[in-house]
């Protein structure tokens, strides 16, 4: 980013070392508190408080899932299927990745826009 770009970002808004002004970014933190970050798309997927808040996520729906998909086999007396250890992480696999996609597809700027 241009330095005289960067100089006209107000005080409290920092920057990952990979934005460059004019391209896709994302807007991650609390700017209503005036802690917000403008991050490329790989820092997005890697900010923190997004991935721990996917991950709550993920374990309430994920397990919700489970229980109503597979109780049956949870809780039957035969023996588990062998395709059954793969469904499960796949069950949680799946909100987490709705979550995630959601957090930044709202914190998502395109310029010109």
């Amino acid at each position: 980013m241009t330095g005289a770009v960067r100089d006209a970002l107000p005080e409290a808004v920092s920057t990952c070392p990979h934005f460059e002004a004019g391209e896709e970014h994302y807007v991650l933190g609390e700017a209503e508190l005036g802690r917000s970050k403008l991050a490329c798309r790989s820092c997005a997927f890697r900010y923190r408080p997004v991935l721990m808040r996917s991950l709550r996520v993920a374990l309430v729906v994920g397990t919700f899932l489970v229980l109503l998909n597979q109780s049956d086999k949870l809780f039957g007396a035969e023996p588990l299927p062998a395709d059954f250890w793969w469904r499960i992480p796949l069950t949680y696999c799946v909100p987490f990745a709705v979550a995630t996609y959601g957090a930044l597809s709202n914190a998502r700027r395109v310029p010109g826009n």
